[in-house]
């Protein structure tokens, strides 16, 4: 959680973690934060990040060490989410 953020709030998404590493995949500082603009970060609206933020915070705040951060390539509509629904995966195997 970064409230010192030179952006309307932020959190570092953790990458690469230990598997990206694994896998030879670089970078470093990849956040999710407010004020709508970035240039490799999630940027999204401050009152977006506000909403998504206080849920992070206050998980800490109730005993919990991590929360779970998840990027998906699209919007998830229920169509483009019908589409995926076949998509081979790296872990289903399938």
């Amino acid at each position: 959680m970064n409230p010192q953020s030179a952006y309307y709030l932020s959190f570092n998404t953790g990458y690469p973690n230990a598997f990206d590493k694994a896998l030879g995949r670089s970078g470093s500082q990849l956040m999710v934060h407010g004020d709508c603009s970035s240039r490799g970060c999630y940027a999204m609206t401050d009152e977006q990040i506000a909403e998504i933020y206080s849920l992070g915070r206050e998980s800490f705040f109730g005993g919990q060490r991590a929360f779970q951060f998840q990027a998906y390539p699209f919007k998830m509509t229920p169509v483009n989410m019908a589409g995926t629904a076949t998509t081979r995966t790296c872990r289903s195997g399938k």
